[in-house]
């Protein structure tokens, strides 16, 4: 292709493969790079797009119209767009009434100008979602600038890749803080008071602590854990195993969240893992279940394009039972007696290896991935998908039910554990 400038063009869209899609830009102007992923939900782009699982990623929807209804604060899973950018075929813009408890943005288009966020419209998603699905994610760059064919591939080839970032890190809670339920009027703020670590005191209620460690934690989860009755505390995931014993918890939850479940960077997290499982009750959510099986001993590896979307079809255990989950993650677990880099999309059912009482408790239907995790005995289970939906279905509501219920049984029997575990001091 001769070296000339792009900027007939409103927007670019290119691939690290050198192949460009051309369209037109929405959000603002300006230059952007990151994974290429796509999302196959037919609605929830405000979920999506505030999701910090997808930190620095860049979002293709495979919906063709998107932006036909608005956007509304209590739909957002945190208080940003986390995605690098959006990427669209068509884009119809919301025309109805703006709703009193709508944000003042109540677009598509000036949410993402408030977000400070840029996206591509009017391009072939469907060709760019069969090359993802066939050669795997990529990373790209989307641009309204002036750049030339070849100053976009350098700088889209020099880019960070995803799987060598601690992307965790930049998305968890700078401090602690109790979680208090939205208001029923949203026009009212929410109040979550924050605290350094070291001056969170265990209170006087009687209501168990649920320790929450944020790796990226979207809002749908403590909304649900907030239907119980519990005191929600939620923690930077930097916060250490002697600084959690502190606080006494009744139980531990840990998020979703971005990023690489095997770079070094997360090594720390998994190694406080490892030194809670003996401890508390505790309940994994995507990145959060992949940490606890590499606590376990399990391996991690990169999904040729990932499970992205609201209909991915799970089979528990033992059971006939199908439930159709919302996903968001672009890597699985499998056991640590298998290869730790699979050339397929899919993995072996089998059980967690040197863990007699472990099991592998779900298992994906569209490529028989494993998709849960379930140590009984230490109270310790975990899930590929996000069973607070968000968007989604809510056929895994229950699991928030049975963590409840197993910090229950840990509050009533202190002693449930084994002599030979690590005690809780």
């Amino acid at each position: 292709m001769p070296e000339k400038s792009l900027t007939d063009h409103r927007a670019v869209l290119m691939l690290e493969n050198g192949e460009i899609f051309i369209g037109n830009h929405l959000g603002v102007t300006g230059t952007t790079c990151g994974e290429v992923v796509f999302n196959t939900s037919l609605s929830g782009y405000q979920e999506i797009l505030t999701d910090p699982s997808y930190k620095t990623q860049l979002i293709t929807l495979t919906t063709p119209e998107i932006g036909n209804y608005g956007i509304r604060a209590a739909d957002s899973e945190s208080q940003h767009i986390h995605a690098h950018g959006l990427i669209i075929k068509h884009y119809n813009p919301y025309r109805g009434r703006i709703h009193a408890t709508a944000e003042k943005n109540s677009d598509l288009q000036s949410f993402l100008a408030h977000h400070n966020t840029i996206a591509i419209t009017d391009i072939d998603t469907r060709k760019l979602t069969r090359i993802i699905r066939q050669a795997g994610v990529c990373r790209g760059v989307i641009t309204t600038e002036p750049h030339s064919y070849n100053e976009l591939l350098d700088f889209v080839r020099k880019s960070p890749h995803y799987n060598n970032q601690d992307l965790a890190s930049q998305v968890t809670t700078n401090t602690a803080y109790e979680y208090n339920a939205p208001p029923q009027n949203l026009a009212q703020p929410q109040t979550n008071s924050h605290h350094p670590i070291n001056q969170i005191s265990n209170p006087s209620s009687t209501k168990p602590t649920i320790l929450v460690i944020d790796y990226g934690v979207k809002q749908n989860i403590l909304r649900l854990l907030a239907g119980f009755n519990v005191r929600i505390l939620v923690i930077p995931c930097t916060t250490t195993a002697a600084e959690i014993k502190k606080l006494n918890p009744a139980g531990i939850l840990l998020s979703n969240g971005p990023g690489n479940p095997s770079h070094p960077s997360y090594q720390k997290y998994i190694d406080t893992i490892k030194t809670l499982i003996n401890c508390y009750p505790m309940f994994g959510i995507c990145l959060g279940h992949q940490l606890l099986a590499l606590a376990y001993g399990e391996n991690s590896y990169k999904l040729t394009f990932g499970h992205r979307g609201s209909n991915h079809p799970i089979q528990t255990d033992h059971s006939n039972k199908i439930e159709i989950t919302s996903q968001n993650h672009g890597f699985a677990i499998t056991p640590s007696t298998a290869p730790t880099s699979p050339s397929s999309q899919s993995a072996p059912k089998t059980t967690p290896s040197n863990h007699t009482q472990t099991v592998f408790s779900h298992i994906n239907l569209n490529d028989q991935t494993i998709a849960g995790f379930d140590d009984p005995t230490k109270m310790c289970f975990s899930v590929q998908y996000h069973p607070e939906g968000a968007p989604g279905p809510h056929d895994s509501y229950n699991l928030f039910e049975k963590f409840i219920k197993r910090v229950a049984k840990f509050q009533k029997h202190n002693n449930i554990f084994t002599p030979n575990q690590a005690s809780r001091s």
